[in-house]
Order: C-alpha cells, then structure tokens, then sequence
C-alpha cells in the first residue's frame, strides 16, 4: 500500500487482513467511516424527498419513514469497495474530458449507477468504455471549449480585482 504526497510515493504497511480480529476503537473507525459513505450516497434519497420544502421546513413523519426505508435498504446491501485509482493532478481539460465522457457513455448505455458499482465486476468494461468515448473528437473539441470559456471567465475576474 502506498500514499503520495506532493508527487512523492510512500509505502505503508496494511495491518488489516481478512480475519483481523478488530479492537473497539477499529470497529467504531469503521463503523464511522461506513456510515459517512453510506450518508454520502444516500443524501440524493433525501434531497429529492425535500424537493418542495422550504430551507429549515422538515418532512412530514410518513415521508420520512419512506425514506428510511430506502436508507434501510441500501445500508442492508453496502459494502465498502476499492477505491478507484484516479490519476493524480489532472488538469482542467483531463477532468473536463472524463466528465464529458462519462456522461456520454452513461447515456449511451443507459446508465444510472455510480462510477464505484460501476467499476465492480458486473461491469469491468466501463473503464474502457470511458478511455474509448475521451478519444471521440467532438467530446475533446467539446472540452477544449469549455476550458477555454473557464479562463476567460477566470481572466476577467482576476482583471477585475
């Protein structure tokens, strides 16, 4: 295992195997860790939920044991996952090509899950799918436009300073 910092890699070692017998302060690490996942990707229940609501106004109790079950539900099936490499640094036009690229892949194939469930292995083509759909040359023309309007807009706001 490894960690980089200011493009410098260092190895760590990995003290948690398959059968590791955890201590408490372990567990409640990665209880909290699971939970925080969890809260991230079920936020999108909730926000859709309060579709409607004034800031501060809450949901009625009926709607918000719907949406407990929905949470219920996908904590019941949630593993945690590799983390997906992600090149480091990338620049404005690599992320605004993958962006592009994933979008169009995802229509394309009608996708609505997340990159993480996508990555697993009911759908290891979908990396490739995205290094295939970036080479397109109206994603990357489409890229290079909208990097281009970001600096404008950049310069003119430091211009303005």
């Amino acid at each position: 295992m490894q960690i980089t910092i200011r493009g410098h890699a260092f190895a760590l070692s990995a003290p948690y195997t398959t059968g590791h017998q955890l201590t408490s302060s372990e567990s409640a690490a990665l209880n909290s860790l699971r939970a925080e996942n969890i809260r991230n990707n079920v936020a999108k229940f909730v926000h859709r939920a309060c579709e409607g609501l004034a800031r501060g106004e809450h949901l009625d109790p009926e709607e918000h044991a719907r949406v407990q079950e929905e949470i219920d539900e996908y904590s019941k099936t949630y593993v945690f996952t590799p983390r997906q490499v992600v090149p480091p640094k990338w620049s404005a036009f690599q992320a605004t090509l993958r962006e592009l690229a994933r979008n169009y892949v995802r229509e394309k194939h009608g996708l609505v899950r997340t990159d993480a469930e996508l990555a697993e292995q009911d759908f290891p083509e979908y990396e490739a799918l995205l290094l295939i759909a970036e080479r397109r040359p109206e994603l990357v023309a489409k890229a290079k436009e909208r990097v281009m309007q970001l600096s404008a807009i950049a310069e003119r706001a430091l211009a303005d300073l």
